[in-house]
């Protein structure tokens, strides 16, 4: 089971437009966390939560809610809370995490990646399986209805038929 503390900085998985949220609180069986980019705070049962921490590396840069920029140099943890340090205007500055801008995202693949926010194989399968039938609808000669299971019945032809040999037809088929 994951270690939540309040402070911490997590993101969902399931919803990454959220934003990054801060825990607010840990009970028992529930993590409670407010996502300020929303302004909405959700509560999670902690053995099946879809968040992933949120741990920038050296060499990332960070924001605070207050527009200051940092080059992360080093990473240290504070009983539990991540502490990023950097240079900010030539002076060594420290960003504890629960002053990070929510507003930061991580949509680029390889921010995703390295952020360890990995979706599981079968989504990979889905998407895969997903645009090899797209490719192949594309490149087949048969165009028009192909899924339905559709058998025509010979009126249809006939009134298809009658339909089509009208100057200006109006119709309204039920079948």
């Amino acid at each position: 089971m994951t270690d939540f503390k309040p402070g911490q900085k997590w993101i969902s998985s399931a919803e990454p437009e959220l934003g990054i949220g801060q825990i607010v609180s840990v009970e028992h069986r529930l993590v409670t966390m407010n996502f300020d980019l929303i302004d909405e705070i959700r509560t999670y049962a902690k053995d099946q939560a879809p968040l992933t921490r949120v741990k920038f590396n050296i060499g990332d840069i960070i924001r605070t809610a207050g527009d200051l920029e940092l080059e992360v140099s080093q990473v240290s943890d504070q009983d539990g809370i991540f502490v990023y340090h950097g240079e900010y205007q030539g002076t060594a500055t420290a960003i504890i995490e629960t002053e990070l801008d929510p507003g930061i995202t991580f949509s680029k693949p390889e921010e995703r990646l390295f952020s360890f926010q990995i979706d599981d194989n079968r989504w990979f399968n889905l998407r895969y399986q997903t645009l090899q039938h797209q490719a192949r609808l594309a490149t087949s000669s048969i165009k028009g209805l192909l899924g339905p299971r559709v058998s025509l019945i010979p009126h249809q032809f006939f009134i298809a038929q009658e339909v089509a040999s009208r100057y200006a037809p109006r119709v309204l088929l039920a079948d």
